[in-house]
């Protein structure tokens, strides 16, 4: 059966043929994210959402993910195969301050894409990727969708654009760690470089968690380690078992078993374990500690004040201190 074998040739054929269209597509999405950014934001900082540029894969990369997805010596029977194969030829990102600000467009964005009647949709919704809530085994976070639309003389071809969708740090950290070129071999990265970056990435995640939590306090205009976070500010109170993902002098950063995150603050370490003036959470509070904690949620975010003395594991140690002092 005739055909066409992979080759740069091949591929630069399929450019010559539907880069047009690529390029009328993209510029489609932009703008499309463009508008939905301004109706999200009116009123507030725009500058929380960032449409960045986007681009068109080199004719060499999408080659070479053709091969790697097809067969070194694989051959297709039309051009347009290679672009089904390889979706992500043409790409746009979205770049947000805060992980807020990632779900606050992602939703919207499943809210208007959802149709498949629409000129712009979901190409296939089972497509669409959660890396935020699933990380790549490298660390990678962010939302990806696939989108397909109508542009003029694509005839009964929609063209495909990948929507990335990550938080400034998220973007950074693919940028450092040059991830995207890992997967087609351009690196061949080391075991220790691979964990050098997950472990970038776990840095940058935390981060990422503080940078949501005080964001929605500066809204609120809510300060964490003053004494007036307290259950009779609450919305709503529970018990619950809480992980420490962070700790630090002045607040400690934990997650529920539900994935609710929150602040551990001063107040509600100094309070258990009984001492005068002020503490150092992490004198007291663990990475990766398991605490029993009385969950307070106010209108600036969750906070979780531990009930169980003994399960701080550094009570001992800075009690004494305390006690010396």
């Amino acid at each position: 059966m005739p055909g066409y074998t992979l080759s740069y040739e091949v591929v630069e054929a399929l450019y010559s043929m539907r880069g047009h269209e690529w390029r009328s597509a993209q510029s489609s999405v932009e703008n499309f994210l463009d508008q939905l950014c301004e109706e999200i934001l009116a009123g507030e900082d725009r500058s929380r959402l960032k449409v960045a540029p986007g681009r068109v894969k080199d004719v060499k990369r999408t080659l070479e993910k053709a091969k790697r997805k097809l067969g070194p010596d694989a051959t297709v029977a039309e051009l347009d195969d290679i672009a089904a194969t390889v979706k992500d030829i043409v790409g746009v990102k979205l770049v947000c301050k805060t992980l807020r600000d990632s779900a606050l467009v992602t939703e919207e964005i499943e809210k208007r894409c959802g149709d498949p009647k629409s000129n712009l949709r979901f190409h296939d919704v089972t497509e669409n990727k959660d890396y935020i809530a699933g990380p790549k085994a490298s660390g990678y976070r962010a939302r990806h969708f696939l989108f397909e639309l109508d542009v003029p003389g694509s005839g009964k071809r929609p063209v495909i654009v990948e929507l990335q969708v990550k938080t400034m740090l998220q973007d950074s950290w693919s940028e450092l760690t040059h991830e995207d070129l890992y997967n087609f071999g351009a690196l061949a990265p080391t075991e220790h470089r691979a964990d050098l970056a997950r472990t970038m990435a776990g840095l940058l995640w935390e981060v990422d968690l503080l940078a949501d939590i005080i964001a929605n306090q500066a809204d609120r205009k809510v300060d964490p380690s003053r004494d007036e976070i307290a259950p009779n500010a609450a919305t709503s109170n529970s018990d619950r078992v809480v992980t420490v993902t962070h700790t630090g002098p002045r607040f400690a950063l934990a997650t529920d078993d539900d994935g609710k995150r929150g602040l551990i603050p001063a107040v509600g370490v100094r309070d258990l374990v009984e001492a005068r003036g002020t503490v150092k959470v992490d004198d007291f509070v663990r990475k990766g500690a398991r605490l029993t904690v009385h969950a307070v949620e106010t209108e600036g975010g969750y906070y979780f004040h531990p009930l169980r003395r003994e399960e701080l594991a550094g009570d001992r140690l800075a009690g004494d201190r305390l006690a010396a002092d």
